[in-house]
């Protein structure tokens, strides 16, 4: 691991897999048993980690 970079967590691939398979943030969270804003931050925190967006918000939804 190279200094600065924080190892990717558990708990941030199970967001992004409930994230991926609803595409909406609020049944997200409550599969994952917690908040809206929590699984955001960890979500935020998981893009960070691999230097990449995980998805694009469109008006309608998630793509």
């Amino acid at each position: 691991m190279v200094d600065g970079e924080h190892p990717m967590e558990l708990h941030q691939v199970r967001y992004f897999l409930a994230l991926a398979s609803t595409l909406n943030f609020t049944r997200a969270a409550e599969m994952c048993n917690v908040t809206q804003p929590a699984l955001t931050k960890g979500m935020q925190k998981l893009e960070q980690n691999l230097g990449a967006s995980s998805y694009t918000e469109n008006v309608n939804s998630l793509i």
